[in-house]
């Protein structure tokens, strides 16, 4: 089966390690694989060069005014059997691209869950109605919001939650060195992402007497991202917390941790937690979406509420008071549910289920 994988870039995002992990899965099934973008970043590049998928940045395409004819000339010529598209803007452009003529079948990826049902959502969820063949978000949550909008979806909408390779993202089989209770986050620095309330969390901390160095991975560009580095410095917490940029080796941030934290405001389904219960993290995070589904409170994690800093501030606290020995039993939690919860068999088998 020839199979076009479609999204805007590989940066390195979630969406985008997801899209690379799938079309890395289905050519290792025997399929045709290619992975279409039209922005140059290529973050994923590697992976799928030694997984034999076949990457191509469709330059041309970077101009809106002409992105879905180029794109739809291109598809026609190299005929794939499906299509399976990323991202808001790009499910958006497949349904226009198939309504044009594109004779494919149609997979479009709901990643985020906004709950919130606008005028963008409305014209989102009415191309999935005329063209998908099946709408995939990666939560139950955003499952329930489309059904809960557009009941004439429900027939074709079915949750595949995101792919954790658990064989790469395990525990550290050495036992940390460091006395500092090391707390990792990663996530882009953006409003969603809730820093502003997290940093003022941290200073909270600092007035407890609270011992703790916190290191932020992920894109860090924008005046939002700028905004959080002068609170940080105005609160004089450049000490406890650091922006660190993208890193391509999270997994090893992760196993130098004692535990993991995403204060987000909204999410979908996060990599970034599954892939630390992985590496046998204990996650502190927000009680917003899916996560509830993905962490046992008390378990395996601690969560709050992300509106609320004391609530924050108080978890953290919580944490850091527990023993050493708790903190690995809530760890070790951690890493079985996520081997019981991702599997690239059960990722794959649902994703071919819906090809055929």
């Amino acid at each position: 089966m020839k199979i076009l994988c479609l999204i805007e870039s590989l940066v390195s995002g979630g969406a985008e390690r997801q899209i690379a992990g799938l079309a890395s899965l289905l050519k290792g099934r025997g399929h045709e694989v290619a992975v279409w973008t039209y922005y140059p970043q290529d973050f994923y590049r590697k992976q799928l060069d030694e997984a034999g998928v076949g990457y191509r940045c469709v330059a041309k395409a970077r101009n809106k005014l002409v992105r879905i004819p180029v794109l739809l000339r291109e598809a026609r010529q190299w005929k794939p059997d499906a299509v399976i598209a990323y991202l808001p803007s790009v499910t958006k452009m497949a349904c226009l691209m198939k309504m044009f003529g594109l004779k494919s079948k149609l997979i479009v990826s709901e990643r985020n869950s906004s709950q919130r049902y606008g005028l963008t959502e409305r014209i989102r969820f009415f191309l999935y109605r005329l063209e998908a063949d099946w709408v995939v978000p990666n939560s139950h949550m955003q499952e329930r919001f489309i059904k809960e909008h557009c009941p004439g979806l429900t027939n074709r909408v079915r949750t595949i939650t995101n792919l954790i390779d658990t064989d790469f993202f395990s525990p550290a089989t050495k036992p940390k060195d460091e006395k500092l209770l090391r707390m990792v986050c990663a996530a882009r620095v953006i409003p969603q992402k809730n820093v502003f309330r997290f940093i003022d969390s941290v200073a909270d901390l600092r007035n407890r007497g609270v011992q703790l160095k916190i290191d932020w991975f992920g894109c860090a560009d924008g005046i939002y991202a700028e905004q959080c580095l002068e609170k940080i410095m105005e609160n004089n917490l450049t000490d406890m917390i650091e922006f660190r940029g993208v890193t391509n080796d999270i997994r090893d941030e992760y196993r130098k941790a004692d535990v993991f934290c995403l204060p987000s405001l909204r999410e979908g389904f996060p990599n970034v937690i599954c892939e630390a219960m992985s590496c046998g993290l204990p996650v502190l995070c927000s009680r917003v979406c899916d996560n509830a589904d993905i962490v046992m409170d008390g378990v395996s994690g601690l969560m709050f509420d992300p509106n609320d800093k004391s609530d924050i501030t108080d978890k953290i606290t919580t944490f850091i008071q527990m023993s050493c020995k708790d903190r690995k039993l809530m760890g070790d939690a951690g890493r079985q549910r996520a081997l019981e919860l991702f599997s690239r068999e059960h990722f794959i088998n649902a994703y071919e289920d819906l090809l055929k």
